[in-house]
């Protein structure tokens, strides 16, 4: 028996809502690897359909990458699917899609480290807007992804750095606030998991 992340999320962590767009696709014929692309708990059950009907449609499966962002509103990724749909292309594919998470990482990571925030009344913090998060084999971990906020007080945001997705396991990610002297850390769990195959 296989283990299945898809149905571990629809009995513990899946809205009924989020769990109709998963059994939609299953009743339209959608593998378990195509349902895995959008049965993912942090997107709702708007941005479910509309990864959903991009798979549907028979849009490129590299250019659905560009529309699943999960903090895009459903109406943006509706904009993006409607754009796939009429052949318009997101990313370009004569680059591979590891160059493109490769400086989008580096991006963040930079941007992280030159992130000063204001002063407050308050002591330092910094929120996650998570302490855990799973992901599939290859996907990209951006970490700014999962940054809620952080004190406004004069300081610098170090994020994690080197988290390699391309093979399963278990990884912790720290992140550091440094203000005052003070560093604040939080750490993000990610288990990375293999893709559902049929």
């Amino acid at each position: 028996m296989t283990f299945s992340l898809i149905n571990y999320y629809q009995k513990s962590v899946f809205s009924c809502l989020q769990n109709e767009q998963i059994e939609i696709g299953r009743e339209n014929g959608l593998s378990e690897k195509e349902i895995s692309e959008y049965a993912k708990p942090y997107y709702n059950f708007m941005q479910m359909q509309q990864i959903r009907l991009a798979i549907e449609h028979d849009t490129d499966p590299e250019q659905r990458k560009g529309m699943r962002h999960f903090r895009y509103s459903a109406e943006k990724m509706k904009d993006l699917r409607l754009r796939l749909e009429h052949g318009e292309l997101l990313m370009n594919p004569a680059v591979p899609a590891i160059v493109w998470a490769g400086l989008f990482a580096m991006t963040a990571a930079f941007a992280g480290l030159l992130l000063i925030c204001q002063n407050s009344v308050k002591g330092p913090y910094l929120n996650l807007v998570t302490d855990e998060v799973v992901l599939e084999e290859g996907d990209l971990f951006d970490p700014m992804m999962y940054v809620e906020s952080c004190s406004e007080k004069k300081g610098t945001l170090y994020l994690p750095e080197n988290i390699d997705t391309s093979e399963p396991g278990r990884f912790a990610a720290v992140y550091h606030f440094v203000s005052d002297g003070q560093d604040i850390m939080r750490t993000l769990m990610i288990s990375v998991m293999k893709p559902v195959t049929e």
